[in-house]
């Protein structure tokens, strides 16, 4: 079931900075796509138009991939519509390597991560750039292999994962950018992919940051999981 709801956020640089607040729309989706299906895609401006799709290129289940705008991996530009939805990944990430389409894997951001027009991810630095640079890397990201079965995403093939990945929205008419995000919950033993929630910031130029579990909810998490540890141990 999808649920919206919009709150006044703003990143701990901005509020250091004394700039205004932004307006984040979190929209709680909880859908679940398999290796056989098409994908789940979702409208991340509300807009009415979908602008990513998050799928398994080609039924594999070890390349969990999220496409900008609804078309399938490998067509899709084509023609860029306005906004155009941007990925972070490991293209962007690395901007002194060959614009190869295909290198295109997406780091696990967690909570409390700042996404902006420039940011950092471990040692690694995210931008995004003009789409006439390449077809479609700047708008396709895989979580673990590529359309070459090259590993060149973070997110482990042998483990659940729950994190986010960075999105962007640019009108090149108006030369403005929305930041927001998706996360995902690539269960890899399990060849499933959950996309949890996405977040939009509505304010163009102003970042917004992946929220961070409540303390309440992360003490809840962490009793479950004593909690079924303490249960295989007594079944032992």
């Amino acid at each position: 079931m999808k649920t919206n709801k919009t709150i006044l956020a703003a990143s701990t640089s901005l509020l250091a900075v004394g700039m205004a607040r932004g307006a984040v729309v979190i929209n709680d989706i909880n859908q679940t796509v398999g290796t056989s299906s098409s994908g789940y895609q979702f409208d991340l401006n509300g807009d009415g138009n979908n602008d990513f799709n998050v799928f398994f290129d080609n039924n594999n289940s070890v390349k969990p991939c999220v496409l900008g705008a609804n078309s399938s991996s490998g067509s899709y530009p084509g023609s860029f519509p306005n906004p155009t939805p941007f990925v972070f990944n490991e293209l962007n990430m690395n901007p002194g390597s060959p614009a190869n389409n295909d290198n295109n894997g997406i780091p696990v951001i967690t909570g409390g991560t700042t996404i902006t027009s420039e940011f950092t991810v471990g040692p690694e630095t995210l931008t995004i750039g003009d789409p006439g640079g390449d077809t479609h890397g700047k708008n396709e990201g895989y979580l673990y292999q590529n359309g070459e079965t090259t590993v060149v995403g973070q997110w482990p093939s042998d483990q659940d994962t729950v994190g986010f990945v960075g999105l962007a929205m640019v009108d090149f008419n108006l030369g403005t950018t929305n930041y927001g995000w998706v996360q995902l919950d690539y269960n890899a033993p399990n060849s499933t992919l959950t996309v949890l929630n996405t977040g939009y910031e509505t304010t163009p130029g102003t970042d917004i940051t992946t929220p961070v579990p409540e303390p309440a909810t992360a003490a809840l998490v962490g009793l479950a999981g004593a909690l079924l540890v303490l249960a295989k141990r007594k079944k032992a």
